[in-house]
């Protein structure tokens, strides 16, 4: 994040605050991520009008907020339309005010509070300024940029060029331009579609921000993943409405928007019976209510795309169907239902089972159970965890051997945990485990909750366990759930897909990511 403050002095983090955007002698930017101050000297720029000169001042520069002690609501509206926000503070040193800013202190000034007419007017000169500020921070993303590592397809060294964030020439070569490259891999970002959180946050916590949101997927960018969708798991109705409204606000967020496709709601139509609910907590358990996901999806925006059903629960089949009519994709999950039931929801649209093999009680009888009829039909796809802990080695394979490369996706079924050290946690009233191989299990029902183990662990398991190709292994973690979520727009290394790509090292079936690229932007580097 790169905050704009205008100052009246160059004193970098000790600066104070100027008052007006438009007559500031110095505008300092604040990197948060690599703790950077720049200082750009507009004393000799600023007319007497009050107003810098736009054009030799931060045109080209990153902006992604701006600070400071008034703005009129067309200039807002300017800024906003760049992506960028405002922000208030009428007193206080860069330091101070980057602080409040990190801990949600900082009004944001929008075209309905901004300042009126008449006492705060944003003239000509500073609505030029911020049309070319938000016009280069858009600009910026249109380079073209070359990309060169070993192809994961085929092993081969290959360059890749990227125009307007979308993929263009991908041209073979006989060797990398630099050596020291040689074993570094390049791959379309992973797709995650289930993943209830991440480094202490819960998409279903009661306190959860727009800012916990970001904290979330800037992490997760370190892993490889480019997209995924927060997963709000069973729990009361005010809360899930709640908190699908901050994930929706969250996905508008110029930051993080383009890793943030859709959500994923993972209960509360589950099974109720102790095993098969897994994790989660039982007094929220419920049948399926198309209001009450109206309302959910409403929230959220309209973005819920998955929904985890179990198909024996009243009134399930009928709100599969109704799901297809807005395009949910139904995921068959934490159910106890027979081959009959699960018949009945492929029939009426269920696409995908959740984790299979998870959400499913202990002892189960050998012949009549969830899992041969979700594994027999062919309409199912099937996504599953590869931490080495929810799924055996033994199983993954036969899995895998039954659906095959293309139907089957790997997801990690991160929770809040995930990233966390070992430990007991407190997690909705009961306690969780996180023992030092990282194994998050509820002692009180002997059930796992949730993996600490990110998608690229899994991509790296399910190559040892199954003996598929690294090909074969990204594809169900990127082509695979793509397809699934109808995101037709990324997934593959092919001209015209968005370019979102990863740069990794691979030693003993485990990734190491080194650069993560989306839309064509560099969101994180290890150097």
């Amino acid at each position: 994040m790169r905050i704009c403050i205008p100052t009246t002095t160059g004193d970098g983090k000790k600066a104070n605050v100027h008052g007006h955007f438009g007559s500031a002698s110095y505008f300092t930017i604040y990197d948060t991520e690599k703790d950077v101050v720049e200082v750009i000297d507009n004393s000799n720029q600023h007319h007497s009008h009050g107003t810098c000169q736009p054009m030799s001042v931060l045109s080209g520069e990153k902006i992604d907020a701006v600070v400071c002690g008034g703005m009129g609501a067309r200039a807002v509206q300017k800024l906003n339309e760049g992506g960028i926000k405002a922000y208030k503070a009428v007193a206080g040193t860069v330091e101070e005010i980057v602080k409040q800013y990190e801990q949600g202190g900082l009004e944001e000034i929008t075209a309905e509070n901004a300042c009126s007419q008449h006492n705060c007017h944003p003239n000509i000169l500073l609505l030029l300024f911020l049309t070319i500020l938000c016009c280069a921070v858009t600009a910026k993303a249109k380079t073209v940029s070359k990309i060169e590592g070993i192809f994961y397809a085929d092993s081969k060294p290959v360059l890749v060029e990227i125009v307007d964030g979308k993929i263009g020439k991908i041209i073979h070569k006989d060797k990398l331009d630099d050596a020291n490259n040689a074993d570094l891999y390049l791959a379309p970002g992973l797709i995650d579609h289930q993943v209830n959180g991440y480094v202490s946050v819960n998409f279903v916590g009661p306190q959860l921000s727009v800012e916990d949101v970001r904290k979330a997927t800037v992490a997760i960018w370190k892993k490889g993943v480019t997209t995924y969708l927060p997963t709000l798991t069973t729990n009361t109705r005010e809360l899930l409405t709640r908190n699908f409204a901050v994930v929706a606000q969250a996905a508008k967020d110029a930051e993080i928007a383009d890793s943030i496709a859709g959500f994923h709601l993972e209960g509360p139509y589950i099974s109720p019976v102790e095993g098969y609910r897994g994790a989660h907590n039982e007094q929220w358990i419920r049948p399926p209510d198309w209001n009450e996901f109206l309302e959910f999806y409403k929230a959220a925006d309209n973005k819920i795309l998955e929904v985890t059903v179990a198909p024996e629960t009243p009134g399930a089949i009928d709100f599969i169907r109704n799901c297809g009519r807005l395009s949910v994709v139904v995921a068959i999950g934490h159910t106890a239902a027979d081959a009959e039931q699960i018949r009945q929801a492929v029939d009426a649209g269920a696409a995908v089972s959740t984790h299979l093999g998870n959400g499913c009680a202990n002892m189960i009888h050998r012949h009549e159970n969830p899992l041969w009829p979700q594994l027999a039909d062919d309409r199912l796809t099937a996504s599953i965890i590869c931490d080495g802990f929810h799924l055996p080695s033994e199983q993954v394979r036969t899995f895998f051997k039954v659906k095959g490369p293309q139907r089957t996706i790997i997801v990690s079924d991160m929770s809040s945990l995930a990233g966390m050290p070992p430990g007991e946690y407190s997690r909705h009233g009961r306690k969780v485990v996180i023992t030092p191989d990282g194994l998050i299990r509820m002692p009180s029902q002997d059930v796992l909750a949730g993996s600490s183990m990110p998608i690229c662990v899994g991509v790296g398991n399910a190559m040892k366990f199954t003996g598929c190709s690294l090909a074969d292994a990204i594809g169900m973690a990127s082509a695979n759930p793509a397809r699934l979520l109808h995101l037709d727009d990324r997934g593959k290394i092919e001209p015209g897909k968005r370019a979102d790509i990863i740069l990794f090292r691979l030693k003993d079936s485990t990734l190491s990511v080194q650069k993560t690229i989306i839309a064509g932007k560099v969101v994180y580097s290890a150097q």
